[in-house]
């Protein structure tokens, strides 16, 4: 009935249809598999950086560049972002004659990835540890710096609504828990 173009027409989009479940979506789902394995390496390297100096109060200058190798042998590039605050204690006046015990305001300052690796990296290339004390808050955060999966099914679902899909990232924050200089 379809005439012999039409059956020719069938059988090449039959053909064309098996490729794509044949070789397509094996290689994408294996493409998935692959993000899933590097983010879970991203994600651990940032714990065991972030909890080595919540529970130290220092931040080493030798486990950044650990996690700096780890990070880097999955393959990718990424923005490492730090972040302390830092709780500047400063003693006043009493503030109210209710509080007859609590003297001045506790303040925070906070000192960002620049600042830190300036601290961390002398000019001269010394290293030094930067030490925090307890009740401060420290935060890593990592993103892979292409900005883009793996997946082109995902590149191109990202690119035409506008927004950037960091396929690899991760971050972690807490309280320091101990004086870092003792």
């Amino acid at each position: 009935m379809l005439g012999e173009r039409g059956e020719t027409l069938v059988v090449i989009i039959v053909i064309g249809l098996a490729v794509i479940l044949i070789f397509v979506f094996p290689v994408m789902s294996m493409l998935d598999r692959a993000d899933d394995i590097t983010q879970l390496s991203v994600e651990q390297a940032v714990t065991e950086f972030v909890d080595s100096v919540l529970t130290t109060g220092k931040i080493d200058p030798d486990k950044y560049d650990v996690l700096v190798i780890q990070l880097g042998s999955t393959g990718n590039a990424y923005e490492i972002e730090m972040m302390a605050r830092i709780q500047d204690e400063n003693p006043g006046k009493k503030v109210t004659q209710v509080q007859a015990n609590k003297v001045g305001e506790n303040e925070y300052y906070d000192l960002h990835t620049s600042q830190l690796m300036d601290m961390l990296y002398t000019e001269n290339g010394d290293k030094q540890d930067v030490y925090l004390k307890k009740g401060d808050y420290f935060a890593t955060a990592v993103r892979d710096k292409n900005a883009s999966s793996t997946n082109p099914v995902d590149n191109w679902f990202y690119s035409s609504t506008g927004t950037e899909a960091y396929s690899i990232a991760a971050q972690r924050g807490g309280l320091i828990q101990v004086d870092g200089a003792n």
